[in-house]
């Protein structure tokens, strides 16, 4: 709700703290409960851009993106679910209750990528402005290999682990990586660019994953939704679970997200058809006879 709602029905936190001091009440708003925007209405796209996010993603060379989704919503969620368990905390313990107060335009400045103060010291140092990690660390982001694409991960000591996962180890005392002045240079991004592409065109994102783990070198494969289902991984612990449908046949589910030693979640049937389970609900839930539930069905209801 917008900061005006609850309070105009007589339900704002004050009216309701008369009746229970002890309740936390978390009130979730586009740019909080006061303030010159508290009643300026907002979407994803501006709640990502005026939180300073958007500033950080898209190429080098392009106008800002936001991110796909609703991911600016949940960051918000995750915000709002902690500290209302910090207050609901101190309620249990203290006996007293508070208003938790979470703008989705704050969230998204303190999730903010660390890009964006990197954005900050090109404008003051005359470096040209990019959205992707400088050159300090040896390699990072996203690259293309003989079938797909991998990630990368690095701090600049991991270097050595670089080269060795490269096959250039010789390269340390090259005048790129002598010090830390060099390793922030365009020139040395560009270098280890030219280094490091044909080495991955030809290899697949699984050998690439293969060298990286043999160098202890952060690097794995960026795999789609089909490529996870014959992740040898996910095949080897039994991830995927096999069940029939009545109309579209057998697929493969994912299974749960966790485990238990003593049985726990499992998925053991597909989703319904339309109207599969009437006959529980009406009758089982609701109350309706056999005789009613066919009435529903003859006029067209169910």
């Amino acid at each position: 709700f917008s900061p005006r709602v609850m309070p105009g029905l007589g339900l704002g936190y004050g009216e309701l703290r008369k009746v229970n001091p002890r309740l936390v009440m978390t009130s979730i708003s586009n740019f909080g409960q006061d303030g010159p925007y508290r009643d300026f209405k907002a979407g994803d796209l501006v709640l990502y851009a005026m939180g300073g996010a958007m500033s950080s993603t898209g190429l080098p060379d392009r106008e800002p993106i936001r991110m796909p989704g609703n991911v600016i919503q949940y960051q918000a969620g995750t915000v709002a679910a902690a500290a209302t368990m910090g207050a609901f905390l101190v309620a249990r313990y203290q006996g007293v209750g508070q208003h938790v107060d979470v703008p989705i335009f704050e969230t998204q400045l303190g999730s903010s990528d660390r890009r964006t103060t990197f954005l900050l010291g090109y404008q003051y140092h005359g470096l040209p402005a990019a959205r992707e990690p400088p050159a300090g660390t040896p390699v990072g982001g996203i690259y293309p290999c003989a079938d797909g694409y991998v990630a990368f991960l690095s701090v600049p000591a991991m270097l050595p682990r670089f080269l060795d996962m490269v096959g250039r180890p010789d390269l340390m005392t090259d005048p790129h990586f002598a010090s830390p002045t060099a390793l922030l240079s365009p020139e040395t991004k560009e270098f280890i660019h030219e280094l490091l592409l044909p080495w991955l065109l030809a290899r697949t994102r699984y050998e690439v994953m293969a060298e990286a783990q043999r160098a202890r070198f952060p690097g794995m494969a960026v795999l789609s939704p089909g490529d996870l289902v014959h992740d040898p991984h996910f095949e080897a612990r039994g991830f995927w679970v096999e069940i029939s449908h009545p109309v579209a046949g057998t697929f493969k589910y994912p299974g749960p997200p966790f485990r238990m030693a003593e049985g726990g979640w499992q998925v053991r049937r597909p989703a319904p058809l339309l109207g599969e389970h009437n006959e529980e609900v009406y009758c089982g839930e609701l109350g309706y006879s056999p005789a009613d539930l066919a009435k529903l069905r003859e006029r067209g209801i169910i």
